[in-house]
């Protein structure tokens, strides 16, 4: 979530993340469209709930954020959706960069690599995960709020590439398979600061990757694209100023403007994490309809303004989501709230909340004929929610409408 202010794997797992693009199995190929279910896990992000105490046996406590996700395993096999996505910040510890101590709090030094270890956890957690992840996209306290090639190659040591494609749904036909819906997996963190030595490089070599995947869509004719990262474009508004938790405008701009004035299929849908909160919202300024999804976490999540429940206007998360910095963010809406009156620090343990009446995930169901819903559970409600067949889905989903690609 907010790196930089933080002062205050096993075989089997290793298999599941598949984040390299694989041509369809023929297996999976069917006669008609076909629809599937997804779950997203944003944020596990160890540590972040203990990050702020000056005591190092307690900031090195993340019991808690570990308890969510494991809970949320168990419920996710339960469930056992087509796949599941991982939406970024494993750990909270932030990687140094060029020698520079990282801002950890009382464990920026002596400590080692903590974020190494509250990786490993995450990782062994999902040793006992039984639906594949398809996705894995790397957060800033992954890489850094500017990776750079240390950074980004222990990502890919640990997780696998930080850009991958896939499809799903796809019909048989006899000059081969069309249609389904392709995921476009992207490094948010290129976008906001490539100033390292080759971070330009990775970041234009993203963009053509991104322009071919597309190309891509259309020659198999692609029922609809999906997008996928950590950061979001833009989580309230497609024009709100640029901060801590949304892109660069220039880069919004470009990628988006690419990705949707351009003849063919182009992006429906964007899948976020990143914000600890819940946010909806949707914008056809960049050339055609786009809908911004950001999930909270699956850790801890975060009461911004004191809203308990989680989720959040776009008007009032554009304005949390454009604040310059993540300090900056924190000691405005959470030490207080909307930015006046006095900085509350207790507000820090209040509202920073790992629980299982909070904390949750979100479900998807994709239908290359109908389009997209998806819909936010708390771990407390996940337990009523059946396993996702297709009368279980619609059991979860109720009346919840289909958007379009």
């Amino acid at each position: 979530m907010f790196g930089g202010m933080l002062g205050v794997v096993s075989l089997s797992a290793l298999a599941s993340i598949s984040l390299l693009a694989q041509p369809m199995p023929e297996a999976q190929l069917s006669a008609k469209p076909r629809c599937f279910f997804a779950v997203q896990l944003a944020d596990p992000q160890l540590g972040i709930k203990n990050a702020f105490s000056p005591l190092p046996n307690v900031a090195l406590d993340w019991s808690r954020e570990l308890a969510m996700l494991n809970l949320a395993i168990e419920h996710v096999n339960r469930l056992a959706p087509r796949f599941v996505i991982l939406s970024g910040d494993m750990q909270n510890w932030t990687p140094a960069h060029d020698g520079a101590a990282a801002s950890n709090g009382v464990l920026s030094a002596g400590y080692g690599d903590v974020g190494a270890r509250q990786a490993a956890s995450v990782r062994r957690a999902l040793d006992a995960l039984e639906p594949p992840v398809l996705s894995v996209t790397p957060g800033n306290h992954d890489l850094g709020d500017a990776p750079d090639a240390s950074s980004v190659g222990a990502f890919r040591v640990r997780w696998g590439a930080d850009r991958a494609s896939f499809v799903l749904g796809a019909t048989r036909r006899a000059d081969g398979a069309h249609g389904g819906v392709h995921f476009l997996s992207v490094d948010s963190l290129l976008a906001m600061n490539a100033t390292a030595p080759g971070m330009r490089a990775e970041r234009d070599a993203q963009l053509t990757w991104l322009r071919t995947r597309l190309a891509a869509a259309d020659d198999t004719r692609a029922s609809g694209v999906v997008l996928l990262t950590h950061i979001c474009p833009f989580v309230g508004a497609a024009d709100e100023p640029a901060g801590w938790a949304n892109w660069p405008l220039a880069e919004r701009e470009e990628v988006l403007r690419m990705a949707l004035s351009r003849e063919g299929v182009r992006p429906r849908l964007v899948i976020c994490g990143h914000f600890h909160g819940n946010v909806v919202s949707s914008s056809a300024a960049f050339g055609a309809p786009f809908d911004a999804v950001t999930t909270s976490a699956v850790g801890c999540t975060i009461a911004w303004n004191g809203v308990m429940s989680g989720t959040h206007t776009p008007t009032d998360a554009s304005e949390i989501a454009s604040a310059p910095t993540g300090a900056r963010a924190f000691a405005d809406y959470v030490l207080r709230d909307h930015a006046r009156g006095p900085v509350d620090p207790r507000r820090a343990d209040e509202r920073v909340r790992c629980a299982p009446n909070v904390t949750g995930v979100r479900l998807f169901e994709f239908c290359a004929e109908r389009g997209f819903r998806h819909k936010w559970f708390t771990l407390d409600e996940l337990a009523s929610v059946p396993r996702l067949t297709p009368a279980g889905g619609a059991q979860a989903f109720g009346d919840a409408p289909f958007t379009r690609f």
